[in-house]
């Protein structure tokens, strides 16, 4: 089995923390740090091994892209090549948006995603930023995301117990 991979969420709602948190651990990602500044995830940084961050475009008026930048230019502590996911609050406008997510990827961000999330969208981008591949199927109504290698019986098996593999609704 592999080991558990450490992701370091930070934003500055809480709620919003837990409701990604939930979603990172019905993915079976069930090492989830949470911090509501920059300050605090740079100290978690500098202090564990961190396999993934996800970071909020904004926290009190800064930047989380300066914050990629410290990261990429090796003063974060932390190996340079860390993937970032930025999460970032919708926008009334589209140029806005896009702006942001030119921005995030030219900071070196792995991927930018915009709220409402959802763990449709979520957790294939997390894997993917992660390194590690993932398998979608349709199942009578629904998406089923699971790592490659399992036998359908053993995906039947995880999915009664909710580990490792996430059924999602589809839309529409």
């Amino acid at each position: 089995m592999a080991a558990q991979r450490h992701i370091l969420l930070a934003d500055g709602c809480g709620a919003f923390r837990h409701m990604v948190g939930e979603i990172l651990k019905g993915a079976g990602l069930s090492n989830v740090t949470d911090v509501g500044s920059y300050k605090e995830a740079l100290s978690v940084l500098r202090a564990y091994k961190v396999d993934l961050l996800i970071i909020a475009a904004e926290i009190d008026g800064s930047s989380g892209l300066d914050q990629i930048n410290l990261i990429r230019a090796g003063k974060a502590g932390c190996k340079k090549a860390l993937p970032v996911i930025v999460l970032a609050s919708p926008s009334d406008s589209n140029d806005v948006a896009h702006g942001l997510h030119e921005r995030a990827m030219s900071a070196g961000a792995s991927a930018c995603m915009f709220a409402p999330l959802s763990m449709k969208a979520l957790i294939p981008v997390v894997f993917s930023a992660l390194g590690e591949r993932i398998e979608t199927k349709k199942h009578s109504g629904k998406m089923l995301f699971a790592r490659p290698g399992f036998s359908r019986f053993l995906m039947k098996k995880l999915n009664v117990m909710g580990r490792m593999l996430v059924s999602v609704p589809q839309e529409g």
